[in-house]
C-alpha cells in the first residue's frame, strides 16, 4: 500500500494548508511541464496528484487512515474503478490561480511543441583597426539544410501516413489506475516526435532526419565599436531541424590588440618613443593611429618621461556613432648608451653651467 504522508513528505498530522504548501513546492518541482521527456518526473507527479487528492479530502482522507491502521476499506461512494480524474481542471484552479506558470500550467494535454535545431556557434577574430573601422569577415562553415529530395519531410517523395501508435495526434495517453479512479497524463508521441505521421519509405538521401550537411560561407558585417567577447546572433540561421524551426549562428568575437596599445572602454593607448634631446627642446613627432594613419604631435620642450598626450578622436567609436574616444599617448624617452665626442662635449659644457647650484631642483632634463 502506498504510503501517501511519504510520497508528499508530510507528517501525519498535517493540515490541509500544510498539504497544500507542501504539494505547490512538489508541483515546482516534478510537473511534466517543466520536465518535458522525464518519464520519471511525470510517474513521480502522478503519486504526488493522487496522494495530495486523498489527503486534501476529510472523508477519504480518514478512510485511508483507517486502511492504514487495519480498519475499514474504502468506500464505494467515491470509488469508481476506471473513471477518468481531471486533476488540474477541477480540484487545483480553486488556490492555483496565481501560480507563476499561469492557467496553461494546469493543462494536463502536452503541447505539441515544435523542435528547434541547434545554434551553430562561430569565431571571429579582429584587429583594433577593424575595431575602429568596421569591416566584414568571411566565415565558413557547415549547416543542417532541409533536405531538396524529401522537402524537410524525411520520406521518398515527401510521402508520409498517418503515425500507428499516436493515430496522428502526436501525443500518447499514459493511465494509471488509483483506488480513486484513473489520472491521464500526456506525453509526445516518441514515435513521430510530435508530428502526428511518418515516412511510407525513408528519403533516401537523408535517411529520414530531413536535413542534410551543408558548406556554407557567410560574410559577416562588424560594426565599429565592438567590443571583446561581444555576441553577434543571426536569428534562424542555425541547422534546420525536421518539423521544426532553425537554430541560430552565435559569432563570438576575439580583438587582438599587440603591445604597447591598450583599450580601455572608448579610449585607446599607446606609446611613442623619442630621443632624449627631442624631449628636452620640444617639437613636431609622428604618431601612428589604430588606423595606420599617421598624425602630428606637438611636444612641449621638457617633456619628461612617461608623460602623456592626448590625440582627440582618434579612439575607439561609439556603437551609436554619436561619438569616439580619445587617444593616449605615452612618450617614452630614450637615453643614448654610447655618446660621440661631440655629444660628450654638450653635455659637459651644460653639466658645467648647473654645477654648485644647489638652489634649484630639476627634473630630468630642466
Amino acid at each position: 500500500m502506498k504510503d501517501y504522508y511519504e510520497i508528499l513528505g508530510v507528517p501525519e498530522d498535517a493540515s490541509v494548508d500544510e498539504i497544500k504548501k507542501r504539494y505547490r513546492e512538489l508541483v515546482k518541482q516534478y510537473h511534466p511541464d517543466l520536465n518535458k521527456g522525464d518519464e520519471e518526473a511525470a510517474k513521480r507527479m502522478a503519486e504526488i496528484n493522487e496522494a495530495y487528492q486523498v489527503l486534501t479530502d476529510p472523508k477519504k482522507r480518514a478512510e485511508y487512515d483507517a486502511m492504514r491502521k487495519g480498519g475499514v476499506g474504502f468506500s464505494s461512494e467515491y470509488y469508481r474503478p476506471g473513471q477518468g480524474f481531471d486533476f488540474f481542471d477541477s480540484i487545483f484552479r480553486d488556490f492555483f490561480t496565481d501560480f507563476p506558470f499561469g492557467s496553461s500550467f494546469f493543462n494536463r494535454t502536452a503541447t505539441k511543441t515544435k523542435p528547434r535545431g541547434t545554434d551553430i556557434n562561430l569565431e571571429v577574430t579582429l584587429s583594433l583597426k577593424d575595431v575602429v573601422t568596421g569591416c566584414t569577415k568571411s566565415l565558413r562553415f557547415f549547416r543542417d539544410e532541409l533536405c531538396e529530395e524529401c522537402h524537410g519531410t524525411g520520406a521518398k517523395d515527401g510521402k508520409t501516413k498517418t503515425c500507428e501508435r499516436c493515430h496522428g495526434t502526436g501525443v500518447v495517453e499514459n493511465r494509471q489506475s488509483t483506488p480513486f479512479g484513473v489520472f491521464i497524463t500526456q506525453t509526445t508521441c516518441p514515435t513521430c516526435h510530435g508530428a502526428g505521421s511518418v515516412p511510407e519509405q525513408v528519403c533516401p538521401v537523408c535517411h529520414g532526419t530531413g536535413v542534410v550537411k551543408r558548406q556554407r560561407t557567410l560574410d559577416l558585417q562588424i560594426p565599429p565599436g565592438i567590443e571583446n567577447n561581444d555576441v553577434i546572433t543571426l536569428k534562424g540561421q542555425g541547422n534546420a531541424v525536421k518539423d521544426g524551426a532553425s537554430g541560430d549562428i552565435n559569432v563570438t568575437v576575439k580583438i587582438i590588440i599587440p603591445p604597447p596599445w591598450r583599450r580601455k572602454g572608448k579610449d585607446l593607448y599607446t606609446e611613442v618613443h623619442v630621443p632624449y634631446y627631442h624631449a628636452i627642446l620640444g617639437g613636431k613627432i609622428k604618431v601612428t593611429t589604430a588606423t595606420g594613419e599617421e598624425k602630428e604631435l606637438l611636444l612641449e620642450p621638457g617633456t619628461q618621461p612617461d608623460q602623456e598626450y592626448i590625440l582627440a578622436n582618434e579612439g575607439v567609436p561609439d556603437k551609436s556613432g554619436r561619438y569616439r574616444g580619445d587617444l593616449h599617448v605615452t612618450i617614452k624617452v630614450d637615453l643614448p648608451s654610447k655618446l660621440s665626442p661631440q655629444e660628450r662635449k654638450f653635455l659637459e659644457e651644460i653639466r658645467k653651467l648647473h654645477e654648485g647650484d644647489n638652489k634649484k631642483r630639476f627634473g630630468l632634463f630642466n
